[in-house]
């Protein structure tokens, strides 16, 4: 059963910052310093759109791929201010993007707990190839860890979002282990929520 955040879009900043205040936000915003002018950028999984207003007061002259499986929340989005920024909108499923295409940045926010370690596998090696060599991945989501509230509460979202989003994963797939097998390098980490949320700025290793 293929998930769906349409029933929930318009709800759902409303929801995160219910349960995590500003953090989420703020652990995304963390990332997009190192974007340079004139990139493009791929965002797979961005939601309502609000990164987009954010990387405008940051960043002009973008090439951005919007890129959410959830038609409501590119409805949402596409009412964003997006500065000089160009934007691409598109309403599908990440890991069946055309692989031809190529692009400097690519950002994850919370996109990769929507996946089982197959699906995480497959969609990693799919944004993985459109990525260049010695391209950047900004990387956002939870993590797993051994401290009891961060686990129940992990446990409890995946069974709120499976009933509500029909989302079909119950568990984190190991992001990290997937990086470290595509030979990339993480350039510098930041946890928040106590180390429940890590927010990483990835190198792509370069051509051979």
């Amino acid at each position: 059963m293929q998930s769906s955040y349409n029933l929930i879009a318009r709800y759902y900043d409303q929801l995160s910052r219910l349960v995590f205040g500003n953090t989420l936000v703020k652990a995304q915003l963390w990332l997009l310093d190192v974007i340079a002018p004139g990139a493009r950028v791929l965002i797979a999984g961005g939601g309502t759109g609000w990164i987009l207003e954010a990387i405008a007061a940051k960043k002009w002259g973008l090439m951005i791929t919007y890129v959410d499986s959830s038609a409501e929340m590119i409805r949402l989005s596409r009412q964003r201010e997006v500065g000089n920024n160009q934007v691409n909108f598109i309403a599908g499923k990440a890991e069946e993007l055309p692989r031809e295409q190529a692009f400097d940045v690519v950002i994850t926010p919370f996109l990769f707990d929507n996946f089982s370690a197959a699906g995480a596998r497959e969609l990693f090696a799919t944004l993985d190839n459109m990525l260049l060599p010695d391209g950047t991945w900004l990387y956002c989501d939870y993590r797993n860890t051994n401290v009891l509230w961060q686990r129940l509460l992990l446990k409890s979202m995946y069974l709120f979002f499976a009933v509500v989003a029909r989302v079909a994963a119950f568990s984190m797939p190991d992001m990290p282990a997937l990086f470290a097998a595509g030979g990339y390098t993480m350039e510098e980490e930041r946890l928040f929520l106590r180390g429940f949320i890590s927010s990483a700025i990835y190198r792509k290793p370069g051509a051979h």
